[in-house]
């Protein structure tokens, strides 16, 4: 999926919740992509990850196709942006 013909359908940094969307989408045949960030390798190699919350240490992307987006954000409960 190209980045110009998607749209972010979730932002978080929560691992169940991406995984239920993931599964939500999955269920209903929706194509998507995804992202995931590891906080903890940004430039912590000097000084360590002490006093890092690691509930918040992956940051986690979730697309879908522009054409499908309206759809999925039905599904998700999201309000249309």
């Amino acid at each position: 999926m190209w980045f110009w013909n998607r749209r972010e359908i979730y932002h978080g940094f929560s691992l169940k919740m991406q995984a239920d969307v993931r599964d939500i989408l999955k269920a209903n045949h929706i194509k998507y992509d995804y992202r995931i960030i590891n906080l903890n390798n940004k430039g912590l190699v000097r000084s360590g990850n002490f006093g890092i919350n690691r509930d918040f240490s992956m940051e986690y992307y979730i697309y879908v196709s522009k054409k499908d987006y309206e759809y999925a954000s039905h599904l998700l409960g999201n309000p249309m942006i």
